[in-house]
């Protein structure tokens, strides 16, 4: 039995494949047989450490907004560039703190060289003006290190004398202010990121709400859409109607939490406080987000309307009047938000006449459906409130309606129950729905004292003028009219032929019958004096 070593330290071999031989002598010299083993030889790899870590800076003096960017970087290694795993960065400030940042770990690797770019934003550190060093050094898989690159770069603050600085105060708010509206407008959109970034911190600062304040103040500067001008007040300012889903909403105060800006945005921009259904109703609300405005052929007519069992007749055919006679009110009336919610246009009401400026409510597509409920002591289901679809029909009748409830929380239109509900809308006169439509007085000719006042019931000649000359008009029924002719209700009037003598109706409720076809009623003036006693104009 033997043991043997053999060195192969100072055999100068090669990486290779050899062969160990061995023969054995006896006393006399004679020979044993001989035996041979295959080896392979590989020699240690010894590591050699990164060196030649190098970058340049994109420039040396910043604004601390900006962001450092290094292009080509590289360090090099003697086990090749896949050795690299990361080039590790910090910031060593001038007051002698050291900052740790994020590392460069992606790398092109060409032979024992691994390239690299690298950006670091330095709007998140806050730097102080002064000098400040990019300290660096490369890191391989055995972590070893490079040698060390310091690069110093310059923080200069550039002082803005704007209008931005002059007058708002919140570092933030300032600089996405100054960002947004450095084309002198604020938009929709605009306005809603800069409330959003108000929330920090989870509150709303005094500081901030003052300079919210500024802005909407300020909106002639920014070119700011009247819309946008009057809901940003209504959250900057406070309003009577600051209720949502069903609960007081705080006004927006100094110190308001986070939540309280958010439903404030989901109210007013985004039509997320919806109205409750009607006493003794109940519905569902359906997502209408594809459907159209105006239906697939972007057109609309009083036709459109089909009214529920909600007792809106007043106001559905005051819609329907506007819509035949000044088609340009509907349609400026809605503004899509291009978000699944509209913004709709009103003119609030103040002891009956008209206020001079435009008011707005946000609605979203979420239409009732699967309406149940007791009407005129009769049991029904299924039906919904004014109708809608996404064919012929489209929404902007339920949406108008839905608009009209969230409007009525205001208290400036006829009802006194002003609260986000469809109830609050229920029963009316359309002499005082139009003037929420179109912003110009309403008026009302009867032959009987109503509300207190008579006046002349127009003859056929009057009411041909009245619709020649642009003006929207409606009628309304006595309690016990003719058969076909449905009592304390509201009709939309299309049309009056003298040559004729017959004045064309629509109801609202788009009814077929023996006397209406899809609505419209045709009837003499004589027959339509002793049905109707009252006619609404606007």
């Amino acid at each position: 039995m033997f043991n043997h070593n053999i060195s192969l330290a100072n055999l100068g071999l090669t990486a290779g494949n050899y062969s160990v031989w061995g023969i054995a002598y006896d006393k006399s010299g004679a020979v044993s047989n001989i035996v041979e083993r295959s080896i392979t030889f590989a020699p240690i790899q010894i590591n050699t450490a990164p060196n030649s870590l190098q970058f340049n800076l994109n420039k040396t003096t910043f604004n601390p907004t900006e962001s450092i960017t290094i292009t080509n970087g590289s360090v090099i290694d003697g086990n090749g560039g896949t050795d690299i795993t990361r080039v590790d960065f910090q910031i060593r400030l001038n007051n002698g703190s050291t900052l740790n940042v994020s590392d460069a770990t992606t790398f092109t690797v060409k032979g024992n060289t691994a390239n690299f770019n690298y950006a670091l934003n330095l709007s998140q550190f806050n730097l102080a003006n002064g000098t400040h060093t990019l300290w660096a050094v490369a890191y391989d898989k055995a972590n070893t290190i490079s040698n060390v690159v310091q690069q110093p770069f310059t923080i200069a603050s550039t002082v803005v004398n704007d209008w931005f600085s002059q007058n708002l105060k919140d570092k933030e708010v300032i600089a996405i202010a100054r960002q947004l509206g450095a084309d002198n407008r604020l938009n929709r959109n605009e306005m809603i990121n800069i409330f959003r970034d108000t929330q920090d911190g989870g509150v709303v600062d005094s500081v901030e709400l003052t300079d919210l304040k500024t802005i909407v103040a300020s909106w002639s500067r920014f070119s700011m859409e009247d819309h946008v001008r009057v809901l940003s007040n209504k959250i900057v300012n406070g309003n009577t109607a600051n209720t949502y889903k069903g609960s007081v909403l705080q006004n927006l105060v100094a110190g308001s939490g986070a939540q309280v800006m958010t439903n404030l945005l989901d109210k007013w921009f985004f039509g997320g406080d919806r109205p409750t259904a009607a006493s003794g109703h109940t519905f569902t609300y359906q997502d209408m987000r594809s459907a159209s405005l105006f239906g697939q052929d972007n057109n609309f007519s009083y036709s459109d309307i089909q009214q529920g069992w909600l007792g809106t007749c007043y106001f559905l055919s005051s819609l329907g009047a506007v819509a035949n006679q000044r088609p340009s009110v509907i349609r400026n009336m809605f503004i899509n938000n291009g978000d699944g919610s509209y913004t709709v246009k009103f003119f609030g009401q103040l002891n009956g006449n008209v206020t001079t400026s435009a008011d707005y409510v946000t609605v979203d597509s979420f239409l009732p459906t699967n309406v149940a409920g007791w009407e005129g002591g009769k049991y029904y289901s299924g039906q919904r409130y004014a109708n809608y679809d996404n064919l012929n029909l489209g929404l902007w009748v339920a949406l108008a309606e839905k608009a009209y409830a969230q409007f009525a929380e205001f208290g400036s239109i006829q009802q006194q129950y002003s609260q986000n509900s469809y109830e609050s809308i229920e029963g009316g006169n359309g002499f005082k729905a139009m003037p929420s439509i179109t912003g110009t007085k309403g008026t009302f000719y009867s032959d009987i004292n109503y509300s207190g006042r008579t006046g002349n019931m127009f003859s056929l000649s009057e009411i041909a003028n009245q619709l020649a000359t642009g003006k929207a008009l409606t009628t309304g029924t006595i309690s016990n009219p003719r058969a076909g002719i449905f009592g304390n209700h509201e009709y939309v009037i299309v049309s009056a032929n003298i040559t004729s003598g017959k004045i064309t109706l629509y109801n609202p409720h788009a009814r077929t019958n023996g006397y209406e076809n899809k609505g419209i009623l045709e009837i003499f003036y004589n027959d339509f004096k002793s049905n109707f006693d009252i006619i609404s104009a606007a």
